[in-house]
């Protein structure tokens, strides 16, 4: 009985303690927001989270006066309250900004208004905040000082419309007049301006503005450049001073060089399978050098590689600088850990949709079973890459834990388009105007036919196997041109090549046509991985026609057909990056060239030229577009048995798009009339810098050219070298066409007067 006393007891006070929480509670009759209307009344409403019929709490009303403040409109809010029997009516009470009806700019030059407005991310603000427009003032003088403008004003008003204008006051924009450096005594001027982008002209001809962004890169440069040769204190400031018309700025770049540290002592620990000298050997730091962290960090890798070499990919390698104390002395050791010496285990190829496994292992320099030479695989890398058929190559071996052996190697390729077909015209300053009908293949396989156009069309027909295939109709104005040409670089694997030629051009000359039928077949070899040589026999019927009154002798002296049988034997170096487009490397050949009645020939004559061409990459830019210089040479020399057997179509000539710019083609040397005789003897070379303009492909270059044509290789002197400077752009056009498209500006600098010249040298259309 006592127990359920008590538990009555204990239910009365539970409902009598429910019922005094249930009296106290207050639920929320109304909310109201004053103040606000419109866009921004909906707004505020959105935010307050306090609704008609919730539990009234003191932290959510506060909760919601912070999110009004937050609304850039909002400049002030604050909530009150209003308890009745009924519940609690709550009211938010907004002091709104004005509003801003538009955004006006005065005085913009430079700029436009649409830019400036974006700059100063004004785009969407709607309503008056003085804090909001103070930041795109500061904003807005910033985009002017980076574009040289460094004494700029910015102000801004609001206007009697809601509209707030934004004046602004340009100054001049100062262009660089002089640039200096300043305390450096460890290096030259002239060294020390090449870190540096801020110029005094821009293209040689164009004043350069100031930029501070440039600017401060520069000194970045400089001192790292300092850091980079043993200074490891130096600082550079930048100074700016004004000319005294205040239109030019004078940019010193003020270097405080510090204490040169050099390195006291250089140690090897932990090496075994390479002795403390052979590891000294590729380092480039060394005792009593200069010190720096860089060239450390690049000794580290020279070391790696070392081993490498070797096969202890696993190798790694720790420097410890220890700095001397009182002297600018650095102790340096370098720790190895060699692991152990790995050989290649199995050889996996990813990627090859279309090429063929055997057609990518014959181009590796490393096989199963061998020692894993990290040289090799970068080699095999870059031989597969000069090949031009894949956008990426990367050779990886297994993630499996360190000292695993054999260790697996995986070669991931990423094919390119290397086929096309083309139906088109073609426009060149050398040949006129042509239709262009082509199918290329540059990784062609006989096996492979097409099984749909779309595979014609695409390049995926005819495609894998290593060979070079092109077909070309192109008939023309000036010339008529139809050819086949088939060569297999590695016939069968082997180290021997095999070529096939069959054409028949026809050429309209101002006094005559020359009409060419025949074919080539030739045989190489690859006499080491760059050096290679040739063996080929060209079997040739030329026929002279249509031949004018007033032509030349030469021209009338080999009227009618005629049998031209040569021999040919090449031998040449290639080590060219790319095979089509090159940016380092160099291709270097000499060709003899017999023409005999002991095979059928009808002249008796012998050829001798060397050709060359060199590449190398200035620089990259950001995006890793190469800045390619190439250097090119030519000489060739004829010998006739006796007078009548130069025939003038076997001579040698010059001028035009592909030789010396700036001339005719044909447009250098003997003339009879209008007529070129060609000649002998001819030298002919130049160098030109290519960069791009814009993407990948818009590319521009500027060249000079030279070039002489003699009669007899014993008339040549410098009087005789014509020269020619110009500049050019380079494009393709693309797909479906795929036209490469160069058009180049020649200025004969030196020339004779009975020289044929021609401004524009441009070809529309692969070259002929």
């Amino acid at each position: 009985m006592l127990g359920l006393r008590r538990a009555l007891a204990c239910l009365a006070l539970v409902a009598f303690l429910a019922c005094t929480l249930f009296a106290q509670e207050k639920r929320v009759r109304s909310v109201t927001v004053t103040g606000a209307t419109g866009e921004d009344l909906v707004a505020a409403e959105r935010v307050i989270r306090l609704r008609a019929g919730d539990v009234y709490s003191q932290k959510a009303v506060q909760d919601d006066v912070i999110a009004l403040l937050g609304l850039n409109f909002v400049q002030s809010a604050k909530a009150s309250e209003s308890v009745a029997a009924e519940g609690v009516d709550v009211v938010y009470e907004i002091s709104a900004r004005g509003r801003v009806t538009a955004y006006h700019f005065a005085g913009n030059r430079k700029f436009k208004s649409k830019k400036l407005l974006k700059e100063g991310n004004l785009e969407g603000l709607k309503s008056y905040d003085p804090g909001r427009l103070n930041d795109a003032k500061e904003l807005i003088t910033a985009k002017y000082k980076k574009a040289g403008y460094l004494f700029v004003k910015v102000d801004w008003a609001s206007q009697d419309d809601g509209s707030v204008l934004f004046k602004i006051d340009e100054g001049p924009r100062l262009k660089v007049t002089t640039v200096n450096v300043i305390g450096n005594t460890a290096f030259d001027d002239a060294v020390l301006k090449k870190q540096i982008q801020t110029k005094t002209r821009r293209y040689l001809i164009l004043a350069y503005r100031f930029d501070q962004e440039t600017a401060e890169d520069d000194r970045l440069r400089l001192q790292e450049y300092y850091r980079d040769h043993g200074y490891l204190d130096a600082q550079c400031n930048i100074t700016l001073g004004l000319t005294k018309n205040g239109k030019g700025i004078i940019v010193d770049y003020a270097v405080t060089e510090g204490q040169l540290y050099r390195v006291r002592s250089v140690t090897v620990a932990g090496n075994v399978a390479l002795s403390a000298s052979q590891v000294e050997a590729v380092l480039k730091m060394t005792k009593d050098t200069a010190f720096s962290a860089s060239r450390m960090s690049a000794d580290v890798r020279m070391i790696r590689a070392a081993y490498g070499r070797k096969g202890y990919i696993d190798a790694e390698v720790a420097a410890t600088p220890v700095f001397a104390a009182g002297v600018a002395e650095v102790d340096v050791t370098y720790r190895v850990d060699e692991g152990g010496p790995i050989t290649v285990g199995e050889v996996d190829i990813f990627g090859n949709d279309k090429t063929r496994d055997n057609v990518i292992r014959r181009e590796l320099e490393f096989y199963p079973g061998q020692a894993y030479d990290t040289d090799k695989v970068k080699e095999s890398r870059d031989n597969l890459l000069r090949l031009s058929w894949f956008n990426k190559v990367e050779i990886t071996q297994d993630q499996a834990a360190r000292g695993t052996n054999p260790r697996n190697a995986t070669v991931t390729v990423d094919e390119m388009p290397t086929g096309r077909f083309v139906v088109g015209i073609a426009v060149n300053s050398n040949a006129g105007l042509m239709g262009n009908l082509q199918f290329e293949q540059r990784n062609f396989d006989y096996r492979t036919p097409p099984r749909s156009l779309d595979d014609l069309l695409q390049g995926r027909a005819w495609s894998g196997g290593g060979q070079y295939f092109t077909l070309d109709a192109m008939p023309g104005t000036e010339l008529s041109r139809y050819r086949m040409y088939y060569k297999d670089p590695r016939v069968a694997d082997s180290d021997y090549s095999l070529g096939l030629d069959l054409h028949y051009w026809q050429r309209q000359f101002e006094t005559y046509t020359e009409t060419r039928t025949g074919g080539e077949i030739s045989v190489g070899r690859k006499l080491t991985k760059y050096a290679f040589d040739e063996v080929g026999l060209t079997l040739e019927r030329v026929k002279i026609g249509s031949i004018d009154d007033d032509a030349p002798d030469d021209v009338k002296d080999v009227r009618g057909p005629h049998q031209v049988h040569e021999l040919r034997y090449t031998i040449g170096h290639d080590t060219r990056d790319n095979y089509y487009i090159p940016t380092t490397g160099h291709r270097l050949a000499a060709t003899v060239e017999g023409s005999t009645e002991l095979i059928g020939s009808d002249f008796d004559f012998t050829r001798w030229r060397l050709e060359g061409n060199w590449y190398t990459t200035a620089k990259r830019d950001k995006l890793d577009r190469p800045y390619v210089v190439c250097w090119r040479g030519r000489l060739g020399y004829m010998w006739p048995e006796s007078s009548r057997d130069d025939p003038i179509f076997e001579r040698y000539f010059l001028g035009g798009a592909y030789d010396v710019r700036g001339f005719e083609y044909r447009g250098i040397g003997p003339r009879f009339g209008n007529e070129p005789l060609g000649g002998k003897f001819t030298a002919s070379g130049g160098v030109e810098y290519d960069f791009p303009l814009a993407g990948e492909y818009f590319r521009g270059a500027v060249f000079y050219d030279a070039g002489t044509l003699l009669t007899e290789a014993g008339d040549l002197s410098f009087g005789e070298i014509r020269h020619a400077v110009g500049f050019g752009i380079r494009f393709t056009i693309p797909p479906p066409f795929n036209f490469p498209v160069s058009l180049d500006f020649g200025f004969p600098v030196k020339k004779k007067d009975t020289d044929e010249t021609q401004v524009i040298s441009f070809t529309f259309g692969r070259p002929i």
